[in-house]
């Protein structure tokens, strides 16, 4: 992991030792009621946006499906195989906005919009002889508008979302090297990364009945490995399949007291740790046929490895308090099928030519969440996913210049839930669109 460290050092000048005591109980309250009413409420992880619509605005028009046979930016973040298919350079920025609405017990819930900047960068390596443009190296990025990583330790017993509240918050980042064996065989590697948190805050006495707080606080780097192969079986079949390996946003965050024995309150050591977000490793296959020109067929199924999802907290005072219980989440199978509606205009070569694209598909996302027993406040429900997009691209002076857009909606099937004591169900939506711009040069 790579970090880099901030440190800041804030004094609380002459508090009345009274309005110490008092504040420093309730924080300590507020903190060990919500561990010590959890139950086994689990907190806010959730797992990357481009995993949660599609890695770009042409997947995502077709509820996520042909990324893993893509052969642009969107191939950088499912299968890296895909960029060594045409060996230029090649840029390109998209945004996502949305809404998120989710429901338990017919209230609402809140949660955060979905709202973020993807950018991508393809650029072939130039050498002598026949190695030339085969290898090609690619960057991807995917940057949340509110924060770069949010992470949520809980508390209390109000039941949650845990894969979906804070799902767009997450910034995930790729680099990736690929190779085309041959003209109709390539393959590719890579890393994608997410950001995690690690701190420490010192609580100190400082001999006027205030405290002096010391924060130290790390941003991390959490890699996992992603490769992938494309195989242009002819020139209407093409296969791709990848792997990518699971990430994990964690934090880390240990209070520590150095106050004096005559201090009127005595303040435990407390650590705040657990995983805030989480993106499962998953086997990823797809199909794309092309009966002709003007169509473009596409067939996916993914296969997430959800039952290693790790216990997401960790009691905040170890010592004291039992371990929270496990999620116990199952392994998850997602198929998705799209379809692409292409018209061309011009000759096709390096004069003007012009395409016009319009995309449709469905996905079903099945929970990984078991029906949970009651001690457990958490909420998760299968989805159905239905996505359009439409594109432009021309060709002008030997450069490629596209445009497209996407819009997609998910639809959360009603569960029930017997938890806490209690009997509710719950469901809700989700909407989200964006446009992407880029260019092959």
């Amino acid at each position: 992991m790579l970090g880099y460290t901030h440190v800041r050092d804030c004094r609380l000048q002459c508090l009345r030792r009274r309005a110490v005591v008092a504040a420093s109980a309730s924080v300590i309250a507020v903190i060990a009621s919500g561990v010590t009413q959890l139950g086994g409420m689990l907190p806010y992880a959730a797992a990357s946006p481009l995993d949660l619509f599609g890695q770009g605005a042409k997947s995502a028009g077709r509820a996520g499906a042909g990324a893993v046979t893509s052969v642009d930016g969107e191939a950088l973040g499912s299968n890296p195989s895909g960029v060594a298919a045409e060996p230029d350079i090649a840029v390109s920025i998209g945004e996502m906005f949305g809404a998120i609405e989710l429901v338990a017990g017919g209230e609402s819930r809140p949660a955060q919009a979905p709202r973020g900047t993807t950018l991508t960068a393809i650029m072939p390596i130039r050498l002598n002889g026949w190695a030339n443009k085969r290898f090609i190296l690619g960057a991807k990025a995917f940057l949340p508008r509110e924060n770069l990583v949010t992470l949520s330790y809980p508390g209390g017993e109000t039941p949650a979302f845990t894969l979906l509240e804070q799902r767009t918050q997450m910034t995930e980042l790729s680099a990736t090297l690929s190779y085309a064996l041959s003209p109709r065989l390539r393959v590719g590697a890579g890393a994608s990364a997410v950001l995690s948190l690690n701190g420490l805050i010192i609580l100190r006495s400082n001999g006027f009945g205030g405290l002096d707080t010391l924060a130290d606080q790390s941003v991390l780097v959490d890699a996992a490995p992603l490769v992938g192969v494309q195989w242009d079986i002819t020139s209407q079949l093409r296969v791709g399949g990848a792997y990518r390996g699971a990430l994990a946003a964690t934090y880390y965050i240990d209070f520590i007291s150095r106050t004096e024995p005559s201090f009127p309150l005595p303040l435990p050591a407390l650590v705040l740790q657990g995983v805030g977000q989480y993106e499962p490793s998953h086997f990823e296959f797809g199909v794309q046929w092309s009966p002709v020109p003007a169509l473009r067929f596409f067939a996916d199924v993914t296969y997430a490895a959800w039952g290693a999802y790790p216990r997401p907290a960790e009691s905040i005072t170890p010592d004291t308090l039992p371990a929270l219980p496990r999620p116990n989440f199952a392994d998850t199978v997602v198929p998705r099928a799209g379809l692409d509606v292409i018209l061309r205009v011009g000759d096709g070569g390096r004069a003007k030519a012009m395409a016009f694209a319009l995309r449709g598909g469905y996905s079903f996302v099945s929970s990984p969440a078991p029906d949970a027993p009651a001690s457990q406040a958490i909420l998760d429900n299968d989805r159905h996913v239905v996505g359009a997009g439409v594109g432009f691209s021309a060709t002008m002076g030997g450069n490629r210049w596209y445009i497209d857009a996407w819009v997609q909606a998910q639809e959360l099937a009603e569960r029930r839930h017997l938890q806490l004591g209690a009997d509710f169900t719950s469901d809700g939506s989700i909407k989200a669109g964006g446009v992407t711009i880029g260019s092959s040069l």
